[in-house]
């Protein structure tokens, strides 16, 4: 297992604890309430609004877009850019191949179409401006390409690592959405301390477990728990890679409000 510099990114994770902290103190039944919210823009608002008030499942695209500065016209230029490539899958036979042949074309396709340059913190609407991907919106590309082909698939998480695995009840495909190379971190005693922390803080662990396990044990449990993430929490995990950025860039007040988001 590979071992990366810790410095950014421990940073990031230290912050994120910290706000998770200070979100858990503010609110004893929820980490944050819709009314606490403060959007960057009226198209941010209205998409919110949509998906979480009036229950409109068809806005995923509208919020992967809302942290950037773009407006509804890049929805438009988004959805046809999708459309397009699934038009060209359609058109290559996908029925008439086996699942690993299939996927492999799909994969291909959307490679070729959308992910160029690889950078861990980048915005969702780079991919479709300059190829620039990672891999948490080059899996929200491949599940919105997957959604419209009606093939199923499940977001797995993996520390630093997000992708989609196709045929989760049988072939169990994984879709790889970062570059070959792409290692793993290893997390000393006293990240993992304040991991731990941070989950007791904000009662995702409690006493019974507490005992049961020793820091390190609980470090990985929870770490490298492995779940199906939906879609609302992938989108999630864009905002957290959006307020990663601005704290690199010293907007900490920004990025706490991605947090809550």
């Amino acid at each position: 297992m590979g071992v990366l510099s810790l410095g950014p990114m421990k940073r990031r994770y230290t912050l994120f604890f910290t706000l998770l902290s200070i979100l858990a103190t503010q609110a004893q039944d929820s980490l944050v309430r819709y009314s606490e919210l403060q959007f960057t823009s009226d198209f941010e608002r209205k998409a919110f609004r949509k998906f979480f008030k009036e229950n409109n499942q068809t806005v995923a695209v509208e919020l992967l877009l809302s942290p950037s500065p773009v407006g509804p016209a890049q929805i438009l230029v988004t959805n046809a850019r999708l459309d397009e490539t699934v038009k060209k899958l359609e058109g290559m036979g996908l029925e008439s191949k086996k699942p690993e042949k299939r996927i492999k074309t799909i994969t291909d396709q959307v490679k070729s179409s959308f992910l160029t340059h690889y950078n861990p913190i980048i915005g969702f609407s780079e991919i479709f401006s300059s190829g620039i991907y990672n891999s948490v919106n080059a899996t929200a590309v491949y599940a919105l390409v997957f959604d419209r082909l009606k093939i199923p698939y499940a977001i797995q998480e993996k520390p630093t690592h997000v992708f989609p695995m196709v045929y989760p009840d049988q072939q169990k495909i994984v879709a790889e959405t970062t570059p070959l190379d792409f290692s793993y971190r290893i997390f000393d005693p006293k990240y993992q301390d304040s991991f731990v922390d941070g989950l007791k803080n904000a009662h995702r662990i409690g006493d019974a477990e507490v005992q049961a396990f020793t820091t390190e044990g609980l470090f990985l449990r929870h770490f490298y728990a492995n779940r199906n993430l939906s879609f609302t929490e992938l989108i999630g995990l864009h905002y957290l890679n959006d307020s990663y950025q601005k704290s690199d860039n010293n907007d900490y007040l920004g990025a706490f409000k991605q947090c809550e988001k």
